[in-house]
């Protein structure tokens, strides 16, 4: 097979610009050869430092400089790929954090993005879990707000999604004041605001709460075997059970009466 003098002059250009673009980040201080990670550092004073130096740790070269930027004045510290482990006092991992970035300020507190928390219990492996699209934490009240697509997922196989959510990592309580829907098993529903307590497993629905409580296997070949949907006030649930405990009906707050659901 012959090739055209037309092919051999295209393949030689390509090629030609492939080693220019190459050479051109090369110099840049780019490495296009690995998928090595960035790693930030902050200093008072770069001195001589520019744009693709290299970067020796105990004499050895690590790296090479890729950009440099002016620093917040309030941001004290970037890390990519942060995690954070946390052991109960028998030396059981307890909480797991994990971010795509964490960014650190003056006053103390931590702005996370696409994070993941894992709560896990004094026994079993399946832990609860809280991820968002972003999160601030307070250290000083040990307070997480979580921010964007926020989804709980417990071990007992509730799953709740809203938009805002913050989370006591003292008491354990994750509460929103933003619209939730969640589900577990056969029961699903809405709400506005919710009050989710780890320890007691007690989700309270504050407000606007409908409910559809599906017939579950035991209950498919009986007369009984439609949803029921329900409307309240608010409500409360015992997470162990999925079961409605008492939810108040009615729009007028003097006129509402409490239900028991059993």
């Amino acid at each position: 097979m012959k090739i055209s003098n037309e092919t051999k002059v295209g393949a030689l250009a390509v090629v030609a610009l492939a080693l220019l673009i190459t050479g051109f980040n090369f110099l840049k201080g780019k490495n296009v050869f690995s998928h090595s990670a960035n790693i930030y550092a902050v200093f008072t004073d770069l001195g001589p430092l520019e744009k693709s130096n290299q970067v020796k740790i105990n004499g050895l070269p690590v790296g090479t400089v890729y950009t440099l930027a002016p620093k917040d004045k309030d941001v004290t510290g970037i890390v990519e790929g942060y995690e954070q482990r946390v052991t109960n006092k028998d030396g059981r991992l307890w909480l797991l954090v994990k971010a795509s970035r964490d960014v650190t300020y003056s006053d103390g507190h931590h702005e996370l993005e696409n994070i993941n928390m894992a709560v896990y219990p004094p026994e079993g492996e399946t832990p609860d879990q809280i991820s968002a699209a972003r999160a601030i934490y307070q250290r000083e009240t040990n307070v997480l707000y979580f921010n964007g697509n926020v989804k709980i997922d417990t071990k007992d196989k509730l799953k709740v999604n809203t938009d805002a959510l913050s989370f006591d990592r003292n008491s354990g309580i994750a509460q929103t004041d933003s619209p939730i829907a969640f589900e577990r098993e056969n029961v699903s529903g809405t709400s506005t605001g919710a009050v989710l307590e780890q320890k007691s497993k007690r989700l309270e629905l504050k407000k606007d709460v409908q409910l559809t409580v599906a017939p579950n296997q035991s209950m498919k070949s009986s007369s009984r075997s439609r949803p029921v949907s329900i409307k309240a006030a608010h409500g409360t649930f015992d997470q162990h059970s999925m079961q409605p405990r008492r939810v108040a009906v009615g729009k007028d707050a003097r006129q509402q009466f409490e239900r028991r659901l059993l």
